[in-house]
């Protein structure tokens, strides 16, 4: 009897840890960005976006001949205004030229 109580301690025990990884699971989806700008500008490249948390985890993009992959702030605005914000740019300083602000039609990424 003692034998089977530890066995199944021991299976509880590994049962826990599991729960405990998959709870900090993530899941990143790469979602493909297109577009042109009222200059005739191309816009292409992809986010990867942990929909568990709402953050955008990796940016690769292209402004016309210019690469941006640092993302430098994000937010979702006002609950009023339902939009969430993305400053993708090439330095790791927000708002420091080049970069892009994207406002996405959706108040969070979850």
């Amino acid at each position: 009897m003692r034998r089977q109580t530890r066995r199944i301690s021991k299976v509880a025990a590994v049962l826990g840890l599991l729960a405990g990884a998959a709870a900090h699971a993530r899941a990143d989806l790469v979602f493909k960005a297109t577009g042109t700008f009222p200059d005739a500008v191309m816009f292409s490249g992809t986010l990867t976006i942990d929909t568990t948390t709402g953050a955008v985890t990796a940016a690769d993009l292209m402004v016309g001949s210019t690469s941006l992959d640092i993302v430098q702030a994000q937010q979702s605005n006002s609950p009023g205004i339902g939009t969430f914000e993305l400053l993708v740019g090439d330095t790791g300083t927000p708002s420091e030229a080049p970069f892009v602000d994207l406002i996405l039609p959706t108040p969070n990424l979850v």
